[in-house]
C-alpha cells in the first residue's frame, strides 16, 4: 500500500509541452480575430484558416487531457508511489527532448529560410525518433519538398526564403515557376 508523503505530485513533460501548446494556441487564436480583409472579394477573410488550426489544436489539447484524465482514473491505487515519482522525472526529461530540435527550427527558420530548415528540422527529428541517417536523409528531403510545394506553390503562401541562404537567389527557378502559375 502506498503511502503519501507529502510532497507535491510532479508534472510530467508531456502535460506541460501540451499546456504551452494551449496557452500558444489560445493566443494564436485572440490574434485572428484582428486580421484585417485585404481584399473586398476576399468572401471568407484573412483569419478563417488560422481560426481552424487554432480550434484544431484545442480540440486536440481537449483530448489529450480527457485521455489523461482516463488514464489516471484506470491506474490502480496501489502503485509505489516513489518509481512512480521516478518513473515520471524521466519520462517528464525524455519527453522533453523532441522540442530542441523544434526550437532549433523556429531559430534558423528566417535566416536560412523555409525549404533549408525544414530540411534539417525534419532530418534532426527522425534521427531523435530512431531513424536511420539515410532513411532520416530521405524523409527529410522529401518533406521539405513537399511542404514547400504544398505552402508556396498551392497555398500561395509567403514563406521565408532567408536572408543568410537566400533560397530565391540560389534557386531562382522557384519564383519563376510561381509566376509562371500566376502567383
Amino acid at each position: 500500500m502506498a503511502t503519501h508523503t507529502g510532497s507535491p505530485r510532479r508534472i510530467a513533460g508531456d502535460t506541460v509541452i501540451v499546456i504551452c501548446f494551449a496557452i500558444l494556441t489560445t493566443f494564436y487564436l485572440y490574434k485572428t480575430f484582428f486580421l484585417e480583409r485585404t481584399l473586398m472579394s476576399d468572401y471568407v477573410g484573412p483569419a478563417t484558416f488560422p481560426q481552424l488550426l487554432a480550434a484544431f489544436g484545442l480540440i486536440l489539447t481537449t483530448i489529450y487531457f480527457l485521455q489523461l484524465r482516463n488514464s489516471k482514473a484506470r491506474r490502480s491505487g496501489e502503485e509505489d508511489e516513489s518509481a512512480e515519482i521516478g518513473a515520471v522525472e524521466r519520462a517528464g526529461i525524455d519527453s522533453l527532448f523532441p522540442v530542441v530540435p523544434i526550437v532549433f527550427y523556429v531559430l534558423i527558420l528566417e535566416p536560412i529560410g523555409f525549404l533549408f530548415s525544414t530540411a534539417i528540422y525534419v532530418f534532426v527529428a527522425m534521427l531523435v525518433f530512431g531513424q536511420t541517417i539515410v532513411k532520416s536523409l530521405i524523409y527529410a528531403a522529401a518533406m521539405s519538398v513537399a511542404f514547400f510545394i504544398l505552402f508556396y506553390y498551392l497555398l500561395l503562401t509567403q514563406v521565408p526564403m532567408g536572408w543568410l541562404i537566400q533560397t530565391d537567389r540560389l534557386l531562382p527557378f522557384l519564383v519563376h515557376i510561381r509566376r509562371a502559375m500566376g502567383g
